[in-house]
């Protein structure tokens, strides 16, 4: 068995799978309500992401055994 002095540990940047390398989600939520007989509609709103902090690239590593 190798001891975890002994192992070797590669790390990659790559681009964010959850904002595509773009540092920005897009959500959608409901407008307010303003009169009782029709239903808000939906507005967009951009937030950073929640993966990459915003930088748009995510460190993956990998273990070599």
């Amino acid at each position: 068995m190798t001891s975890p002095s002994m192992m070797k540990y590669r790390t990659e940047t790559t681009h964010c799978p959850e904002c595509l390398g773009d540092g920005t989600l897009t959500y959608e939520r409901p407008e307010p309500w303003v009169s009782r007989d029709t239903p808000p509609s939906l507005e967009e709103y951009t937030r950073e992401c929640w993966a990459c902090h915003g930088s748009g690239e995510t460190k993956v590593d990998e273990i070599d055994f």
